[in-house]
This record gives structure tokens, sequence and C-alpha cells, in this order.
């Protein structure tokens, strides 16, 4: 799980990183990015709507896995940085090492894109 000081949770951050972020299309994910003023931690927030599942235990069982895989990944190495990572329909039936290797292809795409 992710610390509460890595996490993104105001409705206000949420709509800068989607007007202003990267995006980063994957075929399991996709992720905004907004590189914030100063060096703090990177905040995440997961999307995870209606459209992958109308049953919210299969929605929340995608948002644990995506959560785990990005820690894994090393999501918070990045500083910084706001990320909004949305699950596509195909994260539903994923392994779990298919997202996990999709986050760690996302990771280290996102580390290129805040070091421009």
């Amino acid at each position: 799980m992710l610390s509460r000081e890595n996490r993104l949770r105001s409705p206000r951050d949420f709509r800068r990183a989607y007007d202003s972020g990267r995006t980063y299309n994957a075929p399991l994910l996709t992720a905004r990015i907004l590189k914030r003023n100063g060096r703090g931690p990177v905040r995440v927030g997961i999307v995870v709507s209606m459209k992958l599942s109308k049953k919210s235990v299969e929605r929340n069982a995608v948002r644990r896995r995506l959560r785990e895989a990005l820690r894994r990944a090393g999501i918070t190495a990045l500083l910084g940085v706001d990320i909004i990572v949305t699950a596509r329909p195909a994260a539903r039936n994923a392994t779990f090492k298919a997202l996990v290797d999709e986050c760690d292809n996302c990771v280290r795409r996102l580390a290129t894109i805040t070091h421009r």
C-alpha cells in the first residue's frame, strides 16, 4: 500500500493533472504525469472506472493489484510529480505479472519524461 503522503486525494489536484499533465498510453493502463514545483514526494491517484466492470468487487480488486504493481515497480522513486493511473478494460483479465511488467515500463517511461 502506498503511504498517505504518496496518494493523490484532492479533486483539485486530479483536475490539474488531467488538464496540464502529459499522457503515457499502454495496453493495460494510461498514466497522466504532471511535474510540480519543488522536490516533494510522488503522489499517485488510481482510477478504475465502471467501464471496466459494474461490480465494485472487481474494480477494487484491479485497484489493489495495480497499487501493488506500482509499488513493486518503484513508483515512489520519482520525485516532485503527480501521477494519475487509469486502468483500461484489459487490466481486468490481465495476470499480476503482466500488470507488474506494464507498471515497470510505465515507471521507466515516466522517469524519462520527468527529466526533460
